[in-house]
C-alpha cells in the first residue's frame, strides 16, 4: 500500500497533552507512595506514632477518624511548598488513613457470616428455636 492512501490520524499536538500525562503521572506515583507507605504501616504499626501519638493503638474506626481529621487540618493549614515539598504529612496522613480502612475491612471479614460459622451458630441454639429443614 502506498503511503499517500494510508489514513492520517488525528491526533491533538504533543504539547496539549503534556499537563494531562503529567498530572496522571503524579497521582500514579502519589498512589504507589501512600500504598507503599500503608504497607510498612501494616508491617510496624508502631511507626503511626511519628503522625500522631497514641495513633497505633486506637480501634481501626477510631484511626480512620483521626487520620481524616488530621488530614483536614493539615489541608486546611497554610504551608509554603519549596524544593524537598511539604506533602510528606499529608501522604502519611492518606496511609495512615488507607491503613485504618484495611484493619476495619480485615476486621468486618472475620465477623461474616460464613456457611461453617452459620452451622456451628446452629448447633449451639436450643431445639425449640431452631429453623425446620
Amino acid at each position: 500500500m502506498p503511503i499517500s492512501t494510508i489514513p492520517r490520524i488525528d491526533r491533538p499536538p504533543p504539547l496539549a497533552t503534556a499537563p494531562a500525562a503529567q498530572a496522571a503521572q503524579a497521582a500514579h506515583t502519589a498512589r504507589t507512595i501512600i500504598k507503599s507507605r500503608a504497607r510498612t504501616f501494616a508491617l510496624i504499626p508502631a511507626l503511626l506514632e511519628n503522625i500522631e501519638p497514641k495513633l497505633s493503638i486506637l480501634t481501626p474506626r477510631q484511626m480512620a477518624a483521626r487520620a481524616a481529621k488530621l488530614f483536614r487540618e493539615e489541608i486546611a493549614a497554610p504551608r509554603w511548598i519549596g524544593f524537598g515539598g511539604a506533602d510528606g504529612p499529608v501522604m502519611n496522613l492518606k496511609a495512615a488513613a488507607w491503613y485504618a480502612r484495611y484493619l476495619r475491612a480485615k476486621e468486618a471479614a472475620g465477623k461474616r457470616r460464613t456457611p461453617e460459622r452459620r452451622l456451628s451458630l446452629q448447633a449451639r441454639m436450643p431445639y425449640t428455636n431452631r429453623p425446620k429443614s
